[in-house]
């Protein structure tokens, strides 16, 4: 019963313009990530990174965009030696993940060396990874944002409106597309300014013709236990 009064409060509480449609558009997304810290010794820290992504209806292909000193690092995401045991830097590698019949399947590929790593669900947790399709599609889960409610701030983006939820002192604000279908803007922190996280995403369906996952043959297929000591 309360599955069913679940399912009902989504149909009913998210305005029918944020629910996804049946065919969500293809999408080629720049995404900037901020997260700043505040440490109990009194230091602030602060990291930035950015991805390129794409999304499709059964594919996100999911990259790291190194700074041009740094590129090379991709062509030595994992290495090995005789006396060193082989392991590879996933953040640097792309991630391709697929929706199936069975659920979803995730794997690196290392370009440099045509390897297919796949990753079972069991160590997700060690890639960084949620197990959610619907928060690396849309960035936020759909689910997640009929939990929150319609925010008074304004948007600059006309397809595009603010959401919001505080508990405990936390917060959370997502500005969602309404036609791309997909979070532009998601801030969380806390109200004592102790931990801040920004996404912000460039969305464009200019997509690129380029669909990566279909040049993988002849790639070698591992595992990630092939890479744990």
């Amino acid at each position: 019963m309360k599955k069913i009064l679940f399912c009902f409060y989504l149909l009913v509480c998210l305005p029918s313009s944020a629910q996804p449609s049946q065919t969500p558009a293809d999408l080629d997304l720049t995404i900037n990530y901020y997260n700043r810290v505040l440490t109990p010794e009194g230091l602030t820290r602060e990291t930035r990174y950015q991805e390129t992504v794409q999304r499709r209806a059964n594919h996100i292909w999911q990259s790291r965009v190194l700074p041009p000193q740094l590129a090379h690092n991709g062509d030595a995401a994992h290495n090995s030696n005789e006396n060193e045991h082989e392991h590879f830097n996933y953040i640097v590698l792309p991630r391709h993940i697929e929706r199936t019949a069975n659920g979803i399947s995730v794997e690196h590929i290392d370009l440099s060396n045509r390897e297919r790593i796949a990753i079972p669900a069991t160590e997700y947790e060690q890639i960084n990874f949620d197990g959610s399709w619907d928060n690396a599609f849309y960035i936020i889960s759909p689910k997640d944002l009929a939990l929150m409610q319609p925010s008074n701030r304004a948007s600059s983006i006309k397809t595009a409106r603010w959401f919001e939820r505080e508990k405990n002192h936390i917060f959370q604000r997502v500005l969602w597309d309404d036609v791309l279908q997909i979070a532009l803007i998601i801030e969380s922190g806390d109200t004592e300014n102790t931990f801040f996280r920004k996404t912000e995403v460039s969305a464009t369906t200019q997509t690129s013709p380029a669909q990566p996952w279909l040049h993988l043959a002849g790639f070698a297929n591992k595992e990630y236990s092939d890479f744990l000591d």
